[in-house]
């Protein structure tokens, strides 16, 4: 008999703030759960109220990279998705090894610089 291990996706934290803020402490909770799981992937899921520009985006984007560089986590395991919606919106999910990663319409990957 074998056992069949499934993994999923798990919703560490979802918020709405400004589309220039961050807030650390999530950040760090977030930080503490990926040093704890080194397998596991960062999906980051940032969606923008339609009117944000395009200079605002990339100065988040770029703001959570250096955070998490800061944090000590790898960029290789990020994956920053971006997406246009109604209102501002950000999920941080924890993806082990070997789980599909969460679905996300309309979004496109962002690569750190």
């Amino acid at each position: 008999m074998s056992i069949c291990i499934l993994y999923t996706p798990e919703l560490i934290d979802e918020f709405s703030f400004s589309a220039l803020q961050i807030d650390k402490t999530r950040i760090n909770n977030f930080a503490v759960r990926l040093q704890e799981n080194p397998t596991a992937l960062a999906y980051i899921i940032e969606k923008f109220a339609r009117k944000t520009s395009r200079k605002t985006v990339e100065q988040k984007n770029q703001a959570l990279f250096d955070y998490f560089k800061l944090k000590g986590i790898q960029k290789d395991r990020i994956v920053l998705l971006n997406a246009f919606t109604d209102e501002n919106l950000t999920q941080f999910i924890l993806v082990p090894a070997g789980a599909s990663p969460p679905s996300c319409d309309d979004c496109i990957t962002v690569q750190p610089k």
